[in-house]
C-alpha cells in the first residue's frame, strides 16, 4: 500500500508498470489503495485526487490505458465532514440520513462522515460543477 501513500507515488506506479513490461510479466492491472486521496493534511477525501501526487491524473490514467492497464481505485465510502465538497452535498441531500434527518456519522467517535446515497447521486445526475469535473 506505501507506493501510493508517498510523494513520488505517480512515480512508483509508473515504475512497476515498466518493470512487468521490461520481465514481460503477464499483467492486466493494478489495485490502488487510497493514498492517491490523501490530502497534504492527510486526510482522504472522496473523488479529489492529490494533485501534488498526481499532478495531471487524467493523462496518468490515459497513459497506463493505453498500454493495456486497467486500475481499480479504490474509493472510501463516506464524505468526511471537512471535506471541501461536504456542505454541498448535506444541502443538496445526497448524504444517508438518520432517524432525526441529520446526515448520518459513524458512532465511533472518529471523523467519520455520512456516506453518499447512489440512488440520490443517479436521480440527481446533474450535479454541480465540483461533482462533475471532479476537480
Amino acid at each position: 500500500m506505501n507506493y501510493v501513500e508517498s510523494d513520488d507515488a505517480e512515480k512508483r506506479i509508473l515504475a512497476y508498470f515498466s518493470t512487468i513490461e521490461k520481465h514481460q510479466i503477464p499483467c492486466e492491472g493494478m489495485y490502488v489503495s487510497s493514498g492517491y486521496l490523501k490530502s497534504p493534511d492527510g486526510k482522504r477525501y472522496t473523488f479529489l485526487w492529490n494533485k501534488e501526487k498526481f499532478p495531471d491524473y487524467k493523462a496518468f490514467l490515459t497513459s497506463l490505458s493505453k498500454r493495456g492497464y486497467n486500475l481499480c481505485m479504490n474509493i472510501k465510502p463516506g464524505i468526511l465532514t471537512s471535506h471541501p465538497w461536504y456542505e454541498e452535498l448535506k444541502e443538496k441531500g445526497y448524504l444517508i440520513k438518520d432517524q432525526d434527518g441529520s446526515p448520518m456519522k459513524n458512532s465511533s467517535g472518529e471523523e467519520r462522515p455520512p456516506s453518499l446515497t447512489s440512488t440520490t447521486l443517479r436521480r440527481n445526475s446533474g450535479g454541480s460543477n465540483s461533482l462533475r469535473n471532479n476537480t
